[in-house]
């Protein structure tokens, strides 16, 4: 009898420890979101963004843990973020929230979904502004001194981004007794970087009310848009403080 009472002892103890280490496991942890867009470095002396545009409609969250559970969820099915403009001067713009179980997560990635822009948040004359979901707006400075307006619109399309921690790895520990905030970082710097001068001199130009300007997209230098687009695509990441 007293091995038995042993035994159940034993299965209560360890049924009541695997309780715990669930329901410690699904404490929520808040993580603000955020985009951000990345200021000009020094050594790109002839492009200045001023503006990012963003449509968002959905963010979804792949979640790989050590311990528990794989996590997945997405933003409220029907609800759009909608239509936002990040000045280079404000840096940032906070969208919103989630509650994601606590633990050590070996990967982390957000999908951002994007949709048309909202012409009555944006409307720019000289692009066709809600064909797009994401535009970046700026000004590159020609070889011989003079400027042009410059757009890179891209198609509302998905934007995948890896996260890694502010010490730059992949591994990544939240505790419930902390807040965090993630960032969408948007580099078009980065991204023009490894893009030869040339192809921007080369680019076709284009003029509204004697207004010039270069549209690099899907309908406009397509074939530099499909470099950028490669490119830019490289340098989305996500950092979690």
């Amino acid at each position: 009898m007293r091995y038995k009472y042993l035994i159940v002892s034993g299965i209560v103890l360890l049924f009541f420890i695997s309780s715990c280490i669930e329901d410690d496991l699904n404490k929520p942890v808040r993580v603000d979101v955020e985009f951000l867009l990345e200021e000009n470095p020094l050594t790109i002396t002839y492009l200045d963004f001023t503006n990012a545009v963003v449509a968002l409609d959905m963010v979804r969250f792949y979640g790989i843990r050590q311990v528990g559970n794989d996590v997945f969820f997405t933003s409220r099915p029907g609800f759009s973020f909608g239509t936002f403009v990040i000045p280079a001067h404000q840096n940032s713009r906070n969208v919103t929230y989630f509650d994601v179980p606590q633990g050590i997560y070996s990967m982390i990635r957000w999908d951002a979904e994007l949709t048309e822009i909202n012409e009555n948040v944006y409307d720019d004359e000289l692009v066709d502004s809600d064909d797009f979901g994401l535009i970046f707006e700026g000004t590159y400075t020609r070889l011989d001194g003079s400027s042009v307006l410059l757009f890179i619109a891209v198609d509302p399309s998905v934007l995948s981004f890896e996260t890694l921690n502010a010490a730059g790895n992949n591994v990544i520990s939240l505790e419930s007794k902390n807040k965090y905030t993630v960032s969408f970082e948007l580099n078009p710097y980065l991204a023009m970087q490894g893009i030869s001068r040339s192809l921007l001199e080369q680019a076709e130009t284009d003029s509204e009310d004697d207004i010039e300007f270069i549209e690099i997209s899907s309908d406009e230098n397509e074939e530099l848009f499909e470099l950028v687009l490669f490119r830019l695509e490289k340098t989305f990441k996500a950092v979690i403080r």
